[in-house]
C-alpha cells in the first residue's frame, strides 16, 4: 500500500511546508509574532532532525511524511503528515498500526481540535494521559 523512504536534502523544503500545515491547521488564532516563531522553530528542527524523517510514498509518489523518536521507554509519534487526497484511505492507520507493532509503547501528542484524529487514536488503543489548553498527551501500550 505504501513505502518509506529516507529524505534526500532536497527534501527538506516539502518537509517545513508539510510540518507548518500540520501546526498552523490546527491552530484557529495565532498573531503574526506566533506564526514567525512557529516558522522559525519549523525551519530549525527540519535543518537539524530531517535525515531521521521518513517520507511516505504510494506509487513513487511522495504523498507524506512521518517521524518517530525514541522516548522514555518506548517511541514518540512525533510527526505524521498525509496530503489531503490521501487521507481517510487507511493510509495513516496503517502507518500507525505498524509503528505500534514496532514499539513496546508509544506516545504522541494530538492538537485537541482534531477530533477525527483523537479518535482514530483512541481505537488504535491510545489513551489520554494529560492535557494543555491546546494538546492531549496519549499513550498506547500494544497488546502483542
Amino acid at each position: 500500500m505504501y513505502c518509506l523512504r529516507k529524505p534526500l536534502e532536497s527534501d527538506k523544503t516539502t518537509l517545513e511546508k508539510w510540518k507548518l500545515e500540520t501546526i498552523l491547521t490546527d491552530i484557529n488564532f495565532i498573531s503574526l509574532n506566533e506564526k514567525q516563531r512557529i516558522v522559525k522553530y519549523v525551519h530549525a528542527e527540519i535543518e537539524k532532525e530531517y535525515e531521521k524523517y521518513r517520507i511516505i510514498q504510494v506509487r513513487k509518489k511522495d504523498i507524506g511524511c512521518l517521524f518517530v523518536r525514541p522516548y522514555e521507554d518506548g517511541a514518540l509519534l512525533s510527526e505524521i503528515y498525509l496530503l489531503e487526497e490521501y487521507r481517510n484511505q487507511g493510509i495513516g492507520t496503517s502507518l500507525i498500526k505498524d509503528v505500534l507493532n514496532q514499539y513496546k509503547i508509544v506516545y504522541l501528542w494530538v492538537y485537541k481540535e482534531n477530533i477525527k484524529v483523537i479518535s482514530l487514536y483512541e481505537k488504535l488503543g491510545f489513551k489520554r494521559k494529560e492535557e494543555t489548553d491546546t494538546r492531549i498527551f496519549m499513550k498506547c501500550i500494544p497488546v502483542s
